[in-house]
């Protein structure tokens, strides 16, 4: 019995504490908006020169509107193609007829003896045999 008059207790005087200061708040608010502010001479008439929180502000906002000029540009399906999952090497094995387009020379697709730079050393080897043949004499 006495467990309960105690929450019960503790319990009314948080609700009426947290009211008061809702009160309170409510007074300060209504009470900074009646008053008044005093200025001076010089800043009614001194131009306002932006500062440099309004200068960063500014530019901030003039990245973020071009990024989003930039993005309106973009196709909507563009962030699928660019996604990270299509350079997996299991991907890269799918064909995709609308897809990014694998490399030629894909490792996991193509052998070594097939790439170009392995065809053009060969090249370059059987045109050396063939020289050292007609400089030997063979």
């Amino acid at each position: 019995m006495k467990r309960c008059i105690t929450l019960l207790a503790c319990t009314l005087t948080i609700v009426t504490s947290a009211s008061a200061q809702h009160f309170e708040l409510s007074l300060d608010r209504t009470a900074s908006a009646g008053s008044f502010n005093l200025t001076t001479a010089n800043e009614l008439y001194a131009p306002r020169r932006p500062t440099t929180i309004d200068r960063a502000v500014r530019a901030i906002e003039q990245q973020i509107e071009e990024k989003r000029a930039a993005e309106a540009a973009r196709s909507p399906l563009q962030p699928f193609w660019e996604a990270k999952f299509w350079s997996s090497p299991l991907m890269k094995l799918i064909p995709i007829p609308m897809g990014p387009q694998r490399l030629v020379e894909d490792p996991f697709v193509m052998p070594a003896y097939l790439t170009v730079s392995e065809r053009q050393s060969d090249y370059q080897l059987r045109i050396s045999d063939k020289r050292a043949d007609i400089l030997l004499g063979r």
